[in-house]
């Protein structure tokens, strides 16, 4: 199960590291440096790099806990703009857009890939308090 969960982590940490860094050109693939830099930079590859290191050095538990907590923090922040984009669409639901301007560029972004990453998360923070939870008990047994 620590292998599984570690592989979605990597994999949560590298679609989030390139989807908000790595631009597409028609002739190139490009760097773009994003002012967010907490959350779009340093949790993901704080995310990788611990579990990385993880499927590395199995016996360590600091990298998995490492890669757990950042997880976590990136799935809070994941609930804020679901909650925040879920809140917008019931003020602004009736409102009519602008009319396009010659010459502006319309940005739309896709939040979907974000929402399932978010369930992932909540997946896998629930699938560890669960395995927690269940060897509590047994510690307690074994001390007494």
């Amino acid at each position: 199960m620590k292998k599984l969960i570690l592989f979605f982590i990597m994999l949560i940490a590298l679609c989030t590291l390139l989807r908000n860094n790595v631009g597409i050109l028609p002739d190139q693939i490009i760097w773009m440096s994003s002012p967010d830099l907490f959350y779009k930079v340093f949790i993901p590859l704080l995310m990788l790099v611990g579990s990385m290191a993880s499927f590395i050095k199995t016996e360590k538990s600091n990298f998995f806990i490492l890669s757990f907590g950042a997880l976590f923090v990136d799935a809070i922040n994941r609930l804020s703009i679901g909650v925040n984009n879920i809140y917008l669409y019931q003020v602004y639901n009736n409102i009519k857009p602008p009319p396009i301007k010659p010459g502006t560029v319309r940005v739309v972004t896709n939040l979907l890939p974000s929402h399932i990453m978010l369930f992932i998360e909540i997946v896998l923070i629930i699938m560890v308090l669960r395995f927690f939870i269940s060897i509590k008990p047994s510690i307690a047994e074994t001390s007494s």
